[in-house]
This record gives structure tokens, sequence and C-alpha cells, in this order.
């Protein structure tokens, strides 16, 4: 433990989850854009494996730049919010070290013996869950819990990405980026969904305009599980109509709850204006999904 407190106090970075994976998120956002370009351009090889540069780049999108970001969110509001001890030191630095490696492997990975890459980067996700799961599962407040099944379900989805391109199957890795996304949609319905209504009602009292609306728990189940249930269909390649009518119900529960926490009232806020704004947009692509399997009129 003295070990671990002169390493923590000599190291500022390692203080707080945020720190390291903030700057590694915001560092590798421009790198992924420059590794896509030049793989189209012929100049960078992301095709190793039978690895497509679209799959390579969605891929290090949904389990490099967005995993550092949600790692640095977790690690840094779960003491907050739920009480959790800080996760610091020498096991934040491991997490970091982790995701770096996993990322080292991708941008090698046409040099390096085939499953070295998979082995690397599906590290990082259950090391998380062995350090929170069982702090998450000492938590009074049991809604804390429902993190440990969408860290597991991106966990699962990573490893059937690398499994698919292991065996050839490009499609079916596509399928496992695709079930990334809904885990990411699921945790961003969850805790954006608290976040953002709790800070918005602080804002409407402090200027006297109101107050948050009330929390409505059946109403919050159906907004996760039809998410999860429209998540069920697509994958399982259900009927169109099905997936479109699922992604319709979505958007329509999802444009009611945003409509109640009423974001308008805050436009004045930058901060909270991009919360509302985010959820909108979470809106619009249900509307978009439903769009594309009823119609056809977008892609």
């Amino acid at each position: 433990m003295n070990q671990w407190r002169r390493f923590d106090a000599r190291a500022p970075l390692w203080r707080s989850g945020f720190r390291p994976f903030y700057l590694l998120g915001a560092a590798y956002a421009p790198l992924l854009v420059a590794g896509v370009v030049g793989a189209f351009a012929g100049v960078v090889d992301l095709a190793a494996a039978g690895n497509a540069p679209m799959l390579w780049h969605g891929h290090e999108l949904i389990f490099g730049f967005a995993l550092a970001i949600i790692f640095g969110t977790l690690l840094t509001a779960l003491p907050s919010w739920a009480g959790t001890p800080e996760v610091g030191g020498a096991r934040l630095a491991l997490l970091a070290a982790l995701w770096l490696a996993g990322r080292a492997a991708f941008w090698a990975d046409p040099w390096l013996p085939r499953g070295v890459t998979a082995a690397a980067d599906m590290l990082l996700v259950p090391a998380l869950l062995a350090i929170l799961a069982p702090q998450i599962w000492r938590v009074a407040n049991r809604w804390y819990r429902l993190l440990v099944p969408i860290l597991a379900a991106l966990a699962a989805a990573n490893g059937v990405y690398h499994a698919s391109l292991l065996s050839g199957d490009l499609s079916l890795a596509r399928s496992g980026l695709h079930a990334g996304v809904y885990a990411l949609i699921v945790l961003f319905v969850l805790k954006g969904g608290v976040l953002t209504p709790v800070f918005t009602g602080n804002a409407l009292r402090a200027s006297g305009r109101g107050d948050q609306p009330a929390f409505i728990v059946w109403f919050e189940v159906l907004a996760v599980g039809a998410i999860v249930w429209l998540a069920v269909l697509d994958l399982a390649g259900a009927p169109r109509a099905g997936v479109g009518a699922a992604a319709l119900v979505c958007a329509v529960v999802h444009a009611i709850r945003v409509g109640r926490w009423r974001g308008w009232r805050v436009r004045g806020d930058p901060l909270l204006w991009a919360m509302h704004s985010s959820f909108a947009w979470l809106v619009a692509a249900f509307a978009m999904r439903a769009l594309a399997a009823l119609t056809g009129a977008v892609a």
C-alpha cells in the first residue's frame, strides 16, 4: 500500500481515471482519421488477416477511442456517484498500459503472428471488470450493477469480432462491431440518462425556471428494453419490417424521454445543451434506422 501511495503522489496523471484515458482518447481520435485515410490512399497497411480498412477503423473507433472516454468517465464518476473506491496508482496505470498494448498491436498487426493482436486487445475490458465488478456489487443502489452485463457484452462483442476475423468471416466481424455499438448505446442511455436530467434540473432550480422531471421507473425500463429488443432483432437478422418497427418504437420512446427533460430551457448553457443535443441525435439515429429498414430510402 505504501508503494502505491508513493506512486500516486509522484504521478498526478494516475490519481483519477479521466486524466490518462481522456488524454489517450483525445490523442487517438486524429490518429484514427489519419490511419483510415492513409489506408485508402495505399500508404498504410490495415488489411492484414483479411481485415478490411473500414472494419479496422470501426473496431478502433469503438474499442479504442470510445472505450478510452468511457473508461475515463466510469472510473471518475463511480467514486463520486456510487461511492466506490477510487481506482488510481498502479491499477490505473495497468489499465492504461493494456489500452496502449491493444492499440499498438492493431497498428502492428500486419507484422504480428495471427492471434497476437486479438490476445493483446481482449485483455482490457475483462481487467476493468475484475476491478469494478466487486466494488459495484457492494453498492447500495442496485441500478449500478447493470454496468457489469454491459461491460461483459462489450467484451463478448470484441471477442466475436476477433474470432470472426481469424476465421475469415468478415460479415460476422461486422455484426460484432454492431453489437458493440448497441452496448455503447445502452450504456449512454442509462448513464447519460441520469446525468442529463439531474444537471438540467439543477440549472432550472438555480434560475427559478422549474425542476427536473420525476423518475418513472417503468418508462426508464421501457426505454432500455426497447433498445435491447432492437439489438436482438437486428443482430439476429430478423425481417426488415420487424427491425424497422423496433427502431421506430425506440425513436418515439426516446423522443418522449428527451422531451420530458425540457432541454430547450437550458439552451443558453453550452455544456447542458451539448448533452441534450447528443440525445436528440440518438433519436434521429433511431428514426433513420427505421427509415432504412422500412423503406430503403437511406443506407
